[in-house]
């Protein structure tokens, strides 16, 4: 029976029916299925636009962070060797030792990180094994240094360099012309380079830093044959009276990956026997050399060696003067190579793979963990050993 009427309406049995209008189970179920899959197909998109969204921000940082790695290197690369307006080598002349016009005058010669010998600026350390090739002397105190990773050790300028006063010649201090009171990035202990374009002097400054600020540098002066050098140089008096002179820091800096506190692989920074963490996730890092030895091509690497292939022809600790054999002082460039790893799990179950760095001597990390990995590398000019009189080959 149907109503079509309002009258009709009226009928029991009309309104019995219209009551019973409505959807069935199936058209329920069915809406209800349709909704689930609606729902999880939103949801699964959302979770997979924040894992994309978390690996593509990952990959930033590992790639930001192998920059910076890279570019702190560079830097000390780039003060490697400073000695004012001319090179370690070039100051050394063609007289030999005894009429070198650059001279040491240190108080402690048994520091590994106060050896600034001509060609002892660069030294590199091969991973092998559990240890290293050399082996880094216990005096740098790297702390909780991780194996399998190589290391560097670079000697030069670090900071600003600033302008002397006039000499006295003989004095135990140098003065920088500068306003009382100024906050100079030298304290005391810290080791100097004092130079004009024909002298250069490295010492140890001993004056304290309230003097320091006042512009007052002091030094030891050497009093006797090699009483306060290193090696084979010393100086009694400094550098000249004459002539525009500078002062500048000089540090030895070693990089090396150690662990964080959190436990994380982190690039390490040691200056002068005292290690901070820099940049975290650097996991790996090897390290090539570009070795000058062609003297039609001067000033370019004509091969690229490891630390163990040079060090094969060197001694430990290096010798003074440096020997031709010894292929340090030669090195003209360096390959900076890193394995950077996320700081957080990123997959959601573990993944197997393989990372190799490339070089003279391949280097492997075989992964098989939730951590994304990215792989970083580049090549540094030592512009410090490219100017004045720096190998025989020149």
């Amino acid at each position: 029976m149907k109503c079509i009427t309002m009258k009709q309406k009226q009928n029991k049995n009309c309104v019995a029916l219209a009551k019973q209008n409505g959807y069935s189970m199936l058209e329920l179920l069915v809406a209800m299925t349709i909704g689930v899959l609606v729902l999880g197909s939103a949801v699964s998109m959302q979770v997979s636009n924040r894992d994309g969204f978390k690996a593509t921000t990952t990959e930033l940082n590992m790639k930001t962070n192998a920059k910076l790695a890279a570019d702190f290197i560079g830097t000390s690369l780039r003060g490697l060797g400073v000695m004012g307006c001319r090179t370690t080598e070039g100051y050394q002349g063609s007289g030999g030792q005894s009429e070198s016009s650059y001279k040491i005058a240190l108080r402690d010669t048994t520091l590994a990180y106060a050896d600034f010998n001509p060609g002892h600026e660069l030294l590199g350390y091969q991973a092998s094994g559990s240890t290293w090739i050399p082996v880094p002397s216990a005096d740098l105190s790297l702390d909780n240094i991780l194996e399998g990773s190589d290391l560097i050790t670079l000697r030069g300028g670090l900071g600003e360099t600033y302008v002397l006063q006039d000499r006295v010649e003989g004095s135990d201090q140098y003065t920088l012309d500068i306003p009382a009171g100024t906050d100079v990035r030298i304290t005391k202990n810290n080791f100097a380079v004092a130079s004009t374009c024909k002298e250069a002097e490295v010492f140890k400054v001993t004056s304290e830093d309230d003097a320091i600020d006042d512009g007052n540098i002091g030094r030891e002066a050497g009093a006797g044959a090699d009483e306060n050098a290193i090696g084979t140089w010393q100086k009694n008096y400094g550098i000249s009276k004459s002539g525009y002179g500078e002062l500048r820091r000089v540090a030895t800096v070693t990089y090396y990956v150690g662990d964080s506190a959190s436990g994380t692989p982190t690039l390490y920074r040691n200056v002068d026997g005292i290690s901070s963490p820099l940049i975290e996730g650097v996991e790996r890092m090897k390290l090539d050399y570009g070795i000058e030895d062609d003297s039609v091509l001067r000033n370019v690497a004509s091969r690229y060696m490891s630390a163990s292939q040079i060090q094969a022809n060197c001694s430990s600790p290096l010798a003074v003067p440096m020997p031709d054999t010894c292929l340090w002082k030669n090195v003209v460039s360096v390959r900076v190579s890193l394995i950077m790893r996320s700081k957080e799990p990123v997959y959601g179950k573990d993944v197997a793979k393989t990372y190799t760095l490339p070089g003279v001597e391949t280097m492997s990390v075989d992964a098989n963990d939730r951590y994304a990995r990215t792989i970083h590398s580049s090549t540094f000019v030592i512009r410090n050993r490219m100017i004045g009189d720096r190998t025989n080959n020149g």
